[in-house]
């Protein structure tokens, strides 16, 4: 809806499903292809990488998500490169943007998001992989996130944001006061004391807004030089 608004003349798809892995991405990619799209814009691996982070949540998500296996780093990148590989095999016009994924909790010197600049570091090389084709560009989603993130001083709410150890405990209270109290994202996130999340791992409505910022950025870098 975001970048529909912001620029009407696109006509955008959310093929995104809440929980899925870059293994469930690969499985499905070719529904997006059927889309005949453009761009293909891919923010996939945070379900990935808490797993990495936490095992046992790695392992409570095989089933759910009819997983082979538990998540692994290199079973990510696999997983991501084939995903690519596949969309740039499919039209020779597509362009596909990987963005980076997004803070784990708002405590950015924490473990968490040790583990996501680690992440994000993969992606890059990742891209770097695909840099003859032209057609693969990493978007600085992380950074900007973390811009606005360390722009505003402390706490939205007067206290240290919730760690990201305890997101799973508080998702659920996130969802209710969503649809049954019908608070925004925003206010539910400040709430816990974040900036651009909601529940430490999902992104508010700022964090959404900064995100689409960067994507409508890249999309007028590129329509200029086509004209």
């Amino acid at each position: 809806r975001r970048c529909k608004a912001i620029c009407p003349d696109y006509v955008v798809v959310n093929a995104g499903i809440n929980g899925q892995h870059a293994y469930n991405i690969f499985h499905r990619i070719d529904e997006v292809i059927a889309c005949k799209p453009q761009w293909v814009c891919l923010m996939v691996g945070t379900n990935d990488w808490k797993g990495i982070f936490n095992p046992v949540w790695g392992e409570a998500g095989v089933i759910p998500h009819n997983l082979p296996q538990v998540p692994t780093e290199q079973w990510y990148v696999s997983n991501m490169r084939a995903t690519i590989q596949r969309l740039l095999d499919s039209d020779q016009a597509l362009q596909v943007a990987v963005l980076e994924l997004p803070p784990m909790g708002e405590d950015l010197l924490s473990r968490a998001n040790r583990l996501v600049d680690h992440a994000n570091q993969v992606l890059s090389d990742l891209v770097a992989d695909f840099s003859e084709s032209k057609r693969v560009t990493l978007v600085a989603t992380n950074k900007a996130l973390k811009e606005h993130i360390s722009s505003r001083a402390g706490s939205p709410c007067g206290t240290l944001p919730v760690p990201f150890e305890s997101c799973f405990d508080i998702m659920g209270k996130a969802y209710a006061k969503y649809f049954l109290l019908m608070q925004s994202w925003d206010t539910i996130g400040r709430s816990y004391g974040y900036h651009v999340l909601c529940d430490g791992i999902h992104l508010n409505d700022t964090g959404g807004q900064v995100v689409v910022s960067c994507l409508m950025e890249l999309l007028s870098r590129t329509d200029a030089k086509t004209k």
